[in-house]
């Protein structure tokens, strides 16, 4: 006995009934078929093109005083073809200006809630490399802070690309950048088309 005759008679169908639905069902699974395959030669041949193209998954980091430029620099990096994330939270900060890292208790707070440190070490495991803002701060050029710091030494022992928008402070001025320059990062000078160099 067929299959369609078989399926026809445990359902209690008829011939022609049964046999619409068993075509209905075989013209899916082909079209859901294709779809998958094309699907894969889509995203497939993005992979291609970002490589030869030369381009990078960056998860930009730096101090959340820096979250407008951010944000910038994010559009910036797109628009040369790369991928780009900020932190989570970055509009957060370009939407309430006076929420500031200075704020400890309500930042620490709001940061365990939303498991922020954790959610910045997966997008950084995710990237290709790391861009940190050192804008100047509090008077001192190339500013790298706490968080800096941690996202460069995770990416340092990932194995990743750290690039530094400016040359970080001498190591006399500030005793972090000692640890920075051991990671020998690659410092870009301001300029962000160097990147497509290292890709």
């Amino acid at each position: 006995m067929s299959f369609v005759r078989c399926c026809q008679k445990r359902t209690g169908e008829s011939a022609a009934g049964g046999n619409v639905k068993i075509v209905v069902l075989f013209l899916f699974c082909i079209n859901y078929t294709k779809v998958n395959y094309w699907t894969a030669q889509l995203n497939s041949l993005k992979l291609e093109t970002r490589f030869l193209n030369k381009t990078m998954k960056i998860f930009i980091c730096g101090s959340m005083y820096f979250a407008k430029e951010m944000l910038e620099v994010k559009k910036k990096l797109e628009e040369m073809g790369h991928l780009a994330e900020a932190p989570c939270d970055t509009q957060l900060f370009v939407d309430n200006p006076n929420l500031t890292t200075d704020n400890h208790e309500e930042n620490y707070q709001r940061c365990l809630d939303n498991d922020i440190i954790r959610k910045c070490f997966n997008s950084i495991a995710e990237s290709d490399a790391i861009l940190l803002l050192n804008y100047p701060r509090n008077e001192l050029n190339g500013y790298i802070g706490a968080s800096g710091l941690m996202e460069a030494g995770l990416t340092y022992h990932l194995n990743k690309k750290i690039f530094l928008l400016y040359p970080p402070p001498s190591p006399k001025k500030v005793k972090s950048s000692h640890e920075i320059l051991i990671m020998q990062p690659i410092i870009l000078d301001g300029d962000l088309n160097k990147i497509s160099q290292y890709a």
